[in-house]
C-alpha cells in the first residue's frame, strides 16, 4: 500500500507538497506548488485504501467531469493523472476563503437577499452539471466555498463532485447495492432509500441549505439515525415559521417536498423562480387564471356590469399592497398598490427603476402551493392580480382600499340620464293635463216623464 506524500516531497515529478489541507472519505487534499505552471494548486490524491474497487473509477469520473465544467461557480480543474506508482491525482485551483458552514457560523442568519445570491450561484453550477447528466449527491454547506475571485468577495464555488452520479440513462453504476452515499442531514428521501435519483435530488439538498442560511441552524438536528427516520417519514420538512414566511418560503417549501415529482425538476427551473430584489417569490394556482386590470373591473353598483377582456392564462395569484387586505374570491384594483420593498433593497443610484417596487403577499388558496412556477416579475412590471377563472369577480369595498374616483365622463353620463328622466316625466304630466282640459262635457240625460 502506498503512503500519502508529506510536506516537501515531490509528487508525480511535478508537484511540491507544502502541507495537507484536509482528508475525506476518498481522498486527501494538499497545498502544492505546480512546477510546470509555477502556481499553487489544491492537489487531491486518492487514498491508498481506495486504490482497489470502485474508488479508482470514481476518482477518474470526477476528473473527467471536472474537465467539462466551465461555470465560474464550479471549481476549476488544472490537470489530472497518475504518479509513477499508479496513484491517481487531480490538481484543482487553490481557493482562499472558507466553507459556507464556517462562514455561516461566524455571520449567523442571513437575509433573503444574501440567501438568494448564494443559491443562484450554486444553481448555476448545478445547471451545467445536470446538463452533462450528472447529479452531485452531496450539496451541503461544507461543499460550498466562499472566496475572493476575480475581484469579488465571497464568490461562491461548488466543490467535490467526487460522488457525483450519472442519471438513469447511464447504465454504469459505481455505487454498490444497498450503499447510500451522501450526508444524511441534507439527503433527499429517495437518496436515503436507495431509489433512483435525479436533478431534483440536488435541489432538495439546496432547499435545506437555503433554510439553514435563513435560520442560522440546520433544519434537521440530532443523531444520524434520528435524521434518517425524519427524512424518510411522510411528514413535511419542518421549516420554521420565519423561513416559511420569508420571501423565499414558497420556493423552499417546493424544493424540499418529500415527493420528488412535486419539486423543481431542474436547476434552471429553480433558478428562474428565484425573485429579483424587491419581489416575493410566488407560485401559481392549479386553475387557469384571469389577469384583470382595474379598468376592466365590474363595480357592484354598475347596472351594466363589466367585461373581462384579457384572455385567461396561468399566472401567480399575488396581491400587492402596503397592508395585505383580507380577500376571498375577488379582484383587487390597481389603485390599492403600496410602495414598500418586499425583498431586499436596490440602491436607486445603482439600479434606477421605472416604477417603485411593491410589496407582494400571496392570496390564500385551497389549491396546492406549487404547480408550475412562472418567471420572476421584472421590477418595472405593471401591477396586476390574477385569480382563478372559476371564481366570481367583484370588488368588496369593505375588504380593500377604496378604488379611484369615477372619471368626469361617467358622472356626466349619470347627470344626463337623470335630466332626461325628469324631462320625460314633466312631458307626461303636461300631456295628461291637456287631454283633461279638451275633453267635451257629457250630454245631460233626457227629462224623466211627468206623472201628469
Amino acid at each position: 500500500m502506498t503512503a500519502l506524500p508529506t510536506a516537501g516531497q515531490l509528487f508525480a515529478g511535478r508537484y511540491r507538497i507544502v502541507d495537507r489541507l484536509g482528508r475525506g472519505g476518498h481522498g486527501a487534499v494538499f497545498r502544492a506548488v505546480d512546477g510546470f505552471l509555477d502556481t499553487e494548486v489544491a492537489l487531491k490524491i486518492l487514498l491508498p485504501e481506495q486504490l482497489d474497487g470502485v474508488g479508482r473509477d470514481r476518482f477518474r469520473r470526477e476528473a473527467e467531469l471536472g474537465e467539462r465544467l466551465t461555470c465560474p461557480h464550479s471549481v476549476r480543474l488544472h490537470a489530472h493523472g497518475e504518479d509513477e506508482l499508479g496513484v491517481p491525482y487531480i490538481a484543482f485551483e487553490l481557493l482562499e476563503g472558507q466553507s459556507l458552514s464556517s462562514w455561516l457560523s461566524e455571520r449567523g442568519p442571513q437575509t433573503p437577499e444574501s440567501t438568494a445570491r448564494i443559491a443562484r450561484a450554486v444553481l448555476d453550477a448545478l445547471a451545467e452539471a445536470h446538463d452533462l447528466g450528472m447529479v452531485h449527491r452531496d450539496i451541503k454547506p461544507a461543499n460550498i466555498h466562499l472566496c475572493s475571485y476575480g475581484g469579488h468577495a465571497d464568490f461562491v464555488k461548488v466543490l467535490d463532485f467526487g460522488i457525483a452520479k450519472r442519471s438513469a440513462r447511464d447504465a454504469t453504476q459505481l455505487t454498490a447495492a444497498d450503499v447510500v452515499v451522501g450526508t444524511a442531514r441534507y439527503m433527499a428521501p429517495e437518496q436515503l432509500r436507495g431509489d433512483e435519483i435525479s436533478p431534483a435530488t440536488d435541489l432538495y439538498s439546496l432547499g435545506l441549505v437555503m433554510a439553514e442560511l435563513l435560520a442560522g441552524e440546520p433544519v434537521f438536528r440530532g443523531t444520524t439515525i434520528d435524521v434518517c427516520i425524519e427524512q424518510v417519514s411522510p411528514r413535511s420538512v419542518p421549516l420554521t415559521d420565519s423561513v416559511r414566511g420569508s420571501p423565499l418560503g414558497a420556493l423552499m417549501a417546493r424544493a424540499t417536498d418529500k415527493d420528488p415529482g412535486r419539486r423543481f425538476q431542474s436547476a434552471r427551473e429553480f433558478l428562474a423562480a428565484l425573485p429579483a430584489a424587491g419581489h416575493r417569490a410566488t407560485l401559481p394556482d392549479d386553475e387557469p387564471t384571469q389577469v384583470v386590470h382595474e379598468s376592466s373591473l365590474e363595480h357592484p353598483d354598475d347596472a351594466s356590469g363589466g367585461a373581462l377582456e384579457d384572455p385567461p392564462r396561468r399566472g401567480a395569484t399575488v396581491l400587492y399592497g402596503e397592508q395585505p387586505p383580507i380577500v376571498g374570491p375577488s379582484v383587487v384594483p390597481q389603485s390599492s398598490v403600496g410602495k414598500t420593498l418586499a425583498f431586499g433593497e436596490v440602491p436607486i443610484s445603482a439600479a434606477p427603476l421605472a416604477t417603485p417596487l411593491p410589496v407582494a403577499a400571496p392570496v390564500p388558496s385551497s389549491n396546492p402551493v406549487y404547480a408550475a412556477v412562472p418567471t420572476s416579475l421584472a421590477p418595472s412590471s405593471s401591477v396586476m392580480l390574477s385569480v382563478p377563472r372559476s371564481h366570481p369577480v367583484y370588488v368588496s369595498r369593505t375588504s380593500i382600499a377604496p378604488s379611484s374616483p369615477r372619471p368626469a365622463s361617467s358622472a356626466l353620463a349619470w347627470a344626463i340620464g337623470i335630466g332626461a328622466a325628469v324631462l320625460l316625466l314633466g312631458a307626461l304630466i303636461v300631456a295628461g293635463a291637456y287631454l283633461a282640459a279638451t275633453e267635451p262635457a257629457p250630454e245631460a240625460p233626457p227629462p224623466l216623464p211627468s206623472a201628469r
